[in-house]
């Protein structure tokens, strides 16, 4: 596939996953315009999400304490958070009233909800689909923006095959709920460890929404995030962002900015594909994940990154 329509088709599938959504939140004339003009040209859709700037988040970590991450990003400044749940059953998501709750006393949006170690391909047996339809209610319920998990790692020679098949009716189980929908790269529950497999799933579900973070790119496809977010960028429906420094005999992860990692270049690719989403602070190292660490982190980071978000 060439770079030309490699761009088409990624933005091709932006527009359709945008289309999916804002059927079901056209609630004012404006929002019905910003509809209608969406689903037409990629340049319309562009400049019709020109008005809006990023939105800054946190991301509360696995066993994080909820309470005490959104009094963090309140202090920070930041406009929501984000749950992440590793291994989760549908016994996790029964606390949905608490998470309401602190949620709705904080004034906070809650930016995603994650599933990790669960995949939409894995089979029947594994019951991840109860999983997943569980997660994705419980999204729902507290109004979530985003909702993300694995691709699934089924035991299949054309496991891009598989993803393709199940693939849409959760694409529409989470529009219906008036959410984005994407796929984590790089971890168990995924088969997305190579750029070759992310090109061909693409490819081949071209309207697939995919959770990106540049560090991430890096350590666990092992490729150059200028390029893939380059490349798939027109597929970004979530942003995490931690730093990564490199050196000679060791490596560090302080806030993004304060790190190696070419920021400015990578927002203004994100800004060619009209990204206009959620910017997830993750902190992701001994120092930076004690809670007493969370606000510095996320003031820093956007400190450093908020300029290049408007």
């Amino acid at each position: 596939m060439d770079g030309h329509r490699g761009w088409m088709l990624a933005a091709a599938g932006r527009r359709k996953r945008l289309h999916a959504v804002t059927q079901r939140r056209v609630s004012s004339p404006v929002a019905a315009f910003r509809q209608r003009v969406s689903v037409g040209s990629s340049e319309c859709r562009h400049i019709v999400s020109r008005g809006k700037d990023m939105k800054k988040g946190f991301v509360i970590g696995f066993g994080q304490d909820m309470a005490a991450s959104v009094a963090a990003a309140r202090e920070a400044g930041l406009d929501g958070v984000e749950l992440m749940y590793l291994e989760p059953t549908t016994a996790t998501f029964a606390d949905v009233a608490d998470r309401k709750r602190i949620l709705e006393e904080s004034g906070l949006e809650l930016a995603a909800v994650g599933l990790w170690r669960v995949g939409f391909g894995d089979p029947a047996e594994s019951g991840h689909a109860d999983v997943i339809k569980a997660g994705l209610d419980f999204a729902a319920e507290l109004g979530a923006s985003c909702f993300y998990t694995g691709t699934g790692e089924p035991a299949s020679n054309d496991k891009v095959g598989v993803l393709a098949e199940c693939y849409p009716e959760w694409e529409q189980r989470a529009a219906d709920a008036g959410m984005d929908l994407a796929v984590y790269l790089g971890h168990a529950g995924s088969y997305l460890f190579s750029e070759v497999a992310l090109a061909e799933t693409v490819a081949r579900i071209p309207s697939i929404g995919l959770k990106l973070d540049p560090s991430g790119i890096i350590r666990n496809l092992r490729a150059e995030p200028l390029y893939v977010l380059s490349k798939f960028g027109g597929n970004l429906a979530h942003f995490h962002v931690k730093g990564l420094l490199r050196l000679a005999d060791r490596e560090l992860e302080p806030p993004p900015g304060l790190d190696g990692l070419p920021w400015a270049p990578m927002f203004g690719i994100l800004h060619e594909h009209g990204y206009d989403g959620w910017v997830m602070a993750e902190p992701h190292s001994p120092l930076w994940c004690r809670p007493d660490h969370w606000a510095l982190y996320a003031k820093l980071t956007f400190q450093c990154l908020g300029p290049y978000m408007a």
